[in-house]
């Protein structure tokens, strides 16, 4: 009984023994026809990577910068323009520039046809939780020209007609209001003028009311009045929340990942070639051996 136990045991000991030498062999098949293949590969990698480092050196580069718009408000948190309208007014120039329409875009934004072929895209995006700010972003062939992309764009959305009716139509509530507050200012000082004088001669003893309110309710008047000129100063359409920064370096191509990527990548393209061409020599060898029979 132990004998037999004992020759079972050897008999799974050299089963494994068996598939662990297989396994051997067949990654040392893979490695001789790898080096088989050598130059093949060696090949597939070289030319890979030249055409790669080729399309680096020759391939237009670009810049990427963004900046930040406000949107025009009345005051407060009264805003007279969504972000998602801004977004769909910007969203259109930038059809215009995937449709290579740029004579029409260069007029929408008072620029030369020159410059604004020099701009790649433009993407607008509504940051979460700023719901009143839209990031624009923009690739450039030429840095140089941001700066006054960035002012064309803001000066498109001003002259959205929408936008103009409503910033006038506010300035003047404001400014009408300022003239009411004031003449309110000027008829209430001189009324108080007009009491504290006859107080000091003595011609009115008693006026029905304390003469202290009056003064208080000139001093609401002239808060009013401060904040109703801050309004107006302030009333103002699409403004630039943060500057863009113009790049130095160019945002692609990227060089480093582009080789890096290919190398790695024609490495394992000629590693599967290399087994396939031989897979396929095998195969047509064992094809003719068992017909040549």
């Amino acid at each position: 009984m132990k004998e037999d136990k004992r020759l079972l045991y050897e008999g799974k000991r050299d089963e494994r023994e068996y598939f662990y030498t297989d396994d051997e062999i067949d990654l040392y098949e893979i490695f001789l026809i790898l080096k088989k293949h050598i130059r093949l590969i060696g090949f597939i990698v070289l030319l890979a990577t030249t055409l790669s480092v080729a399309y680096v050196i020759f391939a237009t580069p670009t810049y990427k910068s963004s900046f930040i718009v406000r949107m025009p408000s009345v005051g407060g948190d009264k805003y007279i323009f969504s972000v998602e309208e801004a977004k769909t007014n910007i969203d259109n120039l930038n059809t215009f520039l995937e449709q290579k329409r740029y004579e029409e875009l260069a007029g929408l934004l008072n620029l030369n046809l020159s410059d604004v072929k020099l701009v790649k895209s433009i993407n607008p995006s509504v940051k979460r939780g700023k719901e009143h700010f839209l990031e624009v972003s923009l690739i450039v062939y030429n840095p140089a020209i941001i700066e006054k992309f960035k002012n064309a764009i803001v000066d498109y959305l001003n002259k959205n007609p929408f936008v103009q009716e409503r910033i006038n139509m506010e300035r003047m509530k404001l400014f009408n209001l300022k003239k009411e507050i004031e003449a309110k200012i000027k008829s209430m000082d001189s009324m108080r003028r007009v009491l504290e004088k006859n107080l000091k001669e003595g011609k009115v003893k008693d006026y029905g009311f304390n003469p202290l309110e009056m003064e208080k309710i000139i001093m609401d008047l002239k808060v009013r009045l401060e904040d109703t000129k801050t309004r107006l100063a302030t009333l103002k359409g699409f403004e630039v929340a943060v500057e863009p920064v113009i790049p130095t370096r160019p945002h692609s191509p990227k060089a480093l990942l582009i080789i890096g990527v290919s190398l790695i990548s024609s490495i394992l393209l000629a590693i599967f070639i290399a087994l396939f061409v031989e897979w396929y020599k095998n195969a047509k060898k064992r094809h003719k051996e068992v017909f040549s029979e």
